[in-house]
């Protein structure tokens, strides 16, 4: 976990996170990123369940598929920022809550969609837990996550600066590998694909698509 710090610069380090992710993303999404997230959440369907869903960069991309949206963000300036960016579509919740203890009934959701979430949180095997107690038997969890790099060189320099990353992004470990959570979590991995988040910064320019189940 990263370093705790004081409320009161807790606070203020989440404000100048919300700023600098907003601005960072806005580039990134405009660079190909929107795409990379329109081919993974139009394939939510029925209700679905947004875990750490940040600013609201995913909400555009939900179809007439979706029939209720609930989106959960623990930190309040995220929630601020989403409810400010809500549009049109399907009916939308917005609840505060985390990964570890998502406030669904189990077996109550039919899409589970998390990007860039098993990066940050604290126990990432107990959200894929609670993404499967949630999810109906046959349901879909659809992710994006940072990862390690593939090339060796990248994946040293990733994790020599992965201390002081996680203090600057509010958590991230940029060098964690997100297949083998999902392999040994209580879901079933069905495919993955990866890609390179466009002018992100370095450390998190390594990402994977995941699709996985409930059995």
């Amino acid at each position: 976990m990263r370093p705790a710090l004081p409320a009161v610069l807790d606070r203020t380090h989440e404000r100048l996170f919300v700023a600098g992710y907003a601005w960072v993303q806005t580039r990134s999404e405009a660079a190909g990123m929107r795409s990379v997230r329109r081919s993974l959440v139009a394939e939510a369907a029925g209700r679905v369940l947004e875990v750490g869903a940040g600013t609201g960069l995913n909400l555009d991309h939900y179809g007439a598929a979706v029939d209720e949206l609930v989106l959960v963000e623990p930190a309040a300036a995220m929630r601020d920022a989403l409810r400010a960016s809500r549009t049109g579509g399907p009916a939308v919740r917005v609840l505060d809550g985390t990964g570890e203890a998502l406030p669904a009934d189990d077996a109550s959701v039919d899409t589970v969609v998390g990007t860039f979430v098993l990066c940050s949180v604290a126990d990432p095997g107990a959200v894929l837990s609670e993404v499967a107690r949630v999810l109906r038997p046959g349901g879909t969890y659809l992710g994006l996550e940072h990862v390690r790099a593939a090339d060796r060189r990248v994946a040293r320099a990733q994790r020599l600066v992965a201390p002081g990353w996680r203090v600057l992004a509010r958590g991230c470990r940029c060098d964690q590998d997100a297949v083998a959570l999902v392999r040994s979590s209580p879901l079933t991995l069905e495919s993955t694909s990866s890609f390179r988040g466009p002018r992100q910064p370095w450390p998190v320019r390594p990402g994977v698509r995941l699709v996985a189940r409930r059995p």
